[in-house]
């Protein structure tokens, strides 16, 4: 596979996980912020009143549905408005612990192996590449035997042809040196 798809398949699987997340988050960020404007609505129309007491806190949390949120939502209210009104809160760790992040986990994880993979795939091309310079060529630039095309890790079982007669008249030469 080219590098260049690689990367493009890598990009693709982490924006996908990104917004498989982020989806995920919305849905139960939008789903907790009904329930919880449900719960205040019932909880003030059972009160009838504009103060904010322990009982108000604990007719919301009655009304709560979902049941994670009981104790860890809040209830602000806006004094800059003239009108009482009053808002429902909980904190961003609260709905993504509750939204289902399972499917962007997964695809994280198969995001890490291709990333692996790429990696991997990388570093055997050059160190293949790297063999392939370091093996003698003819004038023509062709291998001079079967042993040239032999991926890494793997060695011939014969020297190409004229190796063996062009070691020994080097060592030849050597020795019959003047010392």
């Amino acid at each position: 596979m080219k590098q260049q798809y690689a990367v493009i398949v890598l990009f693709a699987l982490v924006v996908v996980s990104s917004l498989t997340s982020l989806d995920s988050y919305r849905s139960t960020s939008r789903k907790v912020c009904e329930d919880m404007d449900r719960a205040l609505a019932l909880a003030l129309e059972e009160q009838q009143s504009d103060v904010i007491s322990r009982d108000t806190i604990r007719t919301f949390n009655r009304h709560l549905q979902i049941a994670a949120l009981r104790g860890k939502a809040t209830i602000a209210v806006d004094t800059r408005s003239p009108q009482f009104r009053a808002y429902a809160h909980c904190s961003e760790a609260t709905i993504f612990w509750l939204s289902d992040q399972r499917p962007a986990a997964l695809l994280w994880v198969l995001t890490g192996f291709w990333a692996v993979f790429v990696c991997l795939n990388e570093e055997r091309r050059m160190k293949n590449e790297e063999f392939a310079a370091a093996i003698p060529n003819s004038a023509a630039g062709k291998p001079t035997s079967a042993a040239a095309t032999l991926p890494v890790g793997m060695a011939a079982a014969t020297l190409p042809v004229g190796m063996a007669a062009a070691n020994s008249s080097f060592f030849n030469s050597r020795s019959s040196l003047p010392k």
